[in-house]
């Protein structure tokens, strides 16, 4: 998906590869549609782990330029403030 081990080394490179995923369902989405599947595009939403360590941060930044490198449409936003009652739902979307 990504080489971050030329690119970054010591890192791993331990993530879903979204793009061959979709791709390996085509077949069967096909069959059962009765007709060829295509792949048009993915999109990936996630929000900055800004409240997180800074490694965490960096590995979340290098998992977000993979995905862009592979052409995967990214939507970063961000998380809500807890509420107090420990939620978190909300999301304001920033698109790559």
């Amino acid at each position: 998906m990504c080489d971050a081990h030329k690119d970054y080394p010591g890192t791993t490179s331990k993530w879903l590869d979204l793009t061959g995923l979709c791709r390996s369902y085509l077949p069967v989405i096909g069959r059962l549609r009765g007709e060829a599947a295509a792949l048009e595009r993915i999109f990936y939403f996630s929000a900055s782990p800004a409240h997180r360590s800074q490694a965490k941060q960096d590995r979340h930044a290098l998992y977000m330029r993979c995905l862009l490198g592979t052409g995967v449409h990214v939507s970063l936003g961000q998380f809500k403030r807890r509420n107090g009652e420990g939620d978190r739902r909300g999301y304001r979307d920033e698109t790559l």
